[in-house]
Protein backbone atom coordinates (compact mmCIF):
# COMPACT_ATOMS: atom_id res chain seq x y z
CA UNK A 1 0.00 0.00 0.00
CA UNK A 2 1.47 3.38 -0.98
CA UNK A 3 1.32 5.95 1.66
CA UNK A 4 0.73 9.89 1.68
CA UNK A 5 1.92 12.99 3.26
CA UNK A 6 0.92 16.36 2.04
CA UNK A 7 1.15 20.62 3.22
CA UNK A 8 -0.65 23.20 2.53
CA UNK A 9 1.06 26.34 3.31
CA UNK A 10 -2.29 28.31 3.28
CA UNK A 11 -3.61 26.86 5.94
CA UNK A 12 -0.24 25.53 7.49
CA UNK A 13 -1.72 22.00 7.84
CA UNK A 14 -0.96 18.43 6.64
CA UNK A 15 0.44 15.19 7.68
CA UNK A 16 4.56 14.70 8.11
CA UNK A 17 6.59 12.38 5.95
CA UNK A 18 6.69 10.64 9.42
CA UNK A 19 3.64 10.33 9.74
CA UNK A 20 2.14 9.27 6.39
CA UNK A 21 -1.03 7.70 6.25
CA UNK A 22 -2.09 4.79 4.04
CA UNK A 23 -4.78 5.72 0.98
CA UNK A 24 -5.82 4.06 -2.16
CA UNK A 25 -5.76 5.47 -5.90
CA UNK A 26 -8.55 7.51 -5.17
CA UNK A 27 -8.07 9.14 -1.90
CA UNK A 28 -4.45 10.25 -2.95
CA UNK A 29 -5.82 12.01 -5.46
CA UNK A 30 -8.29 13.39 -3.61
CA UNK A 31 -6.05 14.52 -1.62
CA UNK A 32 -3.75 16.19 -4.01
CA UNK A 33 -7.02 17.67 -5.91
CA UNK A 34 -8.93 19.12 -2.49
CA UNK A 35 -5.87 19.40 0.59
CA UNK A 36 -2.92 20.84 -1.65
CA UNK A 37 -3.83 24.28 -3.23
CA UNK A 38 -1.42 26.01 -6.07
CA UNK A 39 -0.10 27.98 -3.09
CA UNK A 40 4.03 28.17 -3.18
CA UNK A 41 5.46 25.96 -0.29
CA UNK A 42 2.82 23.41 -0.92
CA UNK A 43 3.53 19.71 -1.64
CA UNK A 44 2.63 16.42 -1.53
CA UNK A 45 4.23 12.94 -1.73
CA UNK A 46 4.03 9.43 -2.05
CA UNK A 47 6.20 6.62 -0.55
CA UNK A 48 5.79 3.38 -2.10
CA UNK A 49 5.87 -0.16 -0.44
CA UNK A 50 9.86 -0.31 -0.65
CA UNK A 51 10.00 3.05 1.78
CA UNK A 52 11.07 5.21 -1.35
CA UNK A 53 9.51 8.72 -1.94
CA UNK A 54 8.37 10.99 -4.67
CA UNK A 55 7.41 14.75 -4.00
CA UNK A 56 5.58 17.21 -5.77
CA UNK A 57 6.27 20.52 -4.07
CA UNK A 58 4.48 23.73 -5.11
CA UNK A 59 7.60 26.30 -6.48
CA UNK A 60 5.63 28.97 -7.52
CA UNK A 61 1.92 29.85 -6.90
CA UNK A 62 -0.61 29.22 -9.68
CA UNK A 63 -1.68 32.94 -10.98
CA UNK A 64 -5.62 33.98 -9.90
CA UNK A 65 -6.28 35.07 -13.46
CA UNK A 66 -5.33 31.72 -15.29
CA UNK A 67 -8.07 29.37 -15.39
CA UNK A 68 -6.77 26.15 -17.22
CA UNK A 69 -3.43 25.87 -15.23
CA UNK A 70 -3.05 22.07 -16.60
CA UNK A 71 -0.40 23.44 -18.92
CA UNK A 72 1.91 25.62 -16.29
CA UNK A 73 5.76 24.19 -15.14
CA UNK A 74 5.14 25.40 -11.55
CA UNK A 75 5.75 22.03 -10.01
CA UNK A 76 8.92 20.40 -8.90
CA UNK A 77 9.03 16.57 -9.18
CA UNK A 78 12.00 15.27 -6.23
CA UNK A 79 12.59 11.64 -5.82
CA UNK A 80 15.22 11.76 -2.85
CA UNK A 81 17.85 9.29 -2.45
CA UNK A 82 20.00 9.19 0.81
CA UNK A 83 22.34 6.78 -0.61
CA UNK A 84 23.62 9.08 -2.94
CA UNK A 85 22.93 12.22 -0.79
CA UNK A 86 20.91 13.77 -3.45
CA UNK A 87 17.74 13.75 -5.30
CA UNK A 88 16.31 13.46 -9.06
CA UNK A 89 13.98 16.14 -9.84
CA UNK A 90 12.75 18.47 -12.65
CA UNK A 91 10.25 20.66 -13.30
CA UNK A 92 6.63 19.56 -14.39
CA UNK A 93 3.27 20.65 -15.52
CA UNK A 94 0.00 19.94 -13.52
CA UNK A 95 -0.89 17.64 -16.08
CA UNK A 96 1.95 15.58 -15.56
CA UNK A 97 0.77 14.60 -11.69
CA UNK A 98 -2.25 12.29 -11.95
CA UNK A 99 -0.33 10.27 -14.89
CA UNK A 100 2.29 10.12 -11.89
CA UNK A 101 0.83 9.23 -9.08
CA UNK A 102 -1.22 6.61 -11.08
CA UNK A 103 2.34 5.40 -12.02
CA UNK A 104 3.42 5.08 -8.16
CA UNK A 105 0.06 2.97 -7.55
CA UNK A 106 0.95 0.70 -10.58
CA UNK A 107 4.87 -0.20 -10.28
CA UNK A 108 6.06 2.24 -7.54
CA UNK A 109 8.60 5.00 -7.61
CA UNK A 110 11.42 4.50 -9.77
CA UNK A 111 13.61 7.42 -11.09
CA UNK A 112 14.66 5.88 -14.19
CA UNK A 113 10.44 6.09 -14.79
CA UNK A 114 10.76 10.02 -15.53
CA UNK A 115 13.08 12.69 -16.93
CA UNK A 116 14.83 13.54 -13.68
CA UNK A 117 18.22 15.24 -13.07
CA UNK A 118 20.52 14.55 -9.94
CA UNK A 119 21.12 16.86 -7.80
CA UNK A 120 23.80 16.56 -4.83
CA UNK A 121 22.57 17.62 -1.48
CA UNK A 122 25.76 19.23 -0.03
CA UNK A 123 26.35 21.46 -3.93
CA UNK A 124 23.39 22.69 -3.48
Amino acid sequence: MVKVFWYDSYRDKGVDSEDAEEMTLDEACLVWSDQVPGIQGSFFGLIDETGQALQFYVAKSLPDHVGDTGHLENLDLDIPCPKLSGSFSARIKYLDVYPIINRVYEKGIDYRDYDVSFSNWHEA
